[in-house]
């Protein structure tokens, strides 16, 4: 994954959804108001957490939650497809 066009794209996007990163831009971690899960990225790697313990169902359940709030952002192709 192209970790530096992620960030790019993300800082673009409306408040709501938002990017921290790493100085070498090497992973980054985007965070959204609408849920309590979080993506981290890094040029290999595509994780969802969260800050409260949860279940692999409902990780999944989060990756449901993380397409809706990136559906029709230019981050969706980067991301998930």
């Amino acid at each position: 994954m192209d970790v530096e066009e992620i960030i790019k794209i993300i800082e673009d996007l409306p408040d709501g959804i938002y990017v921290d990163y790493d100085q070498d831009l090497t992973s980054c971690t985007i965070t959204f108001d609408a849920t309590d899960y979080s993506v981290v990225v890094s040029t290999s790697i595509f994780t969802v957490e969260s800050r409260l313990k949860k279940s692999p169902l409902e990780l999944a359940d989060g990756y449901l939650q993380i397409r809706k709030e990136i559906s029709g952002t230019p981050a969706r192709k980067l991301l998930l497809e």
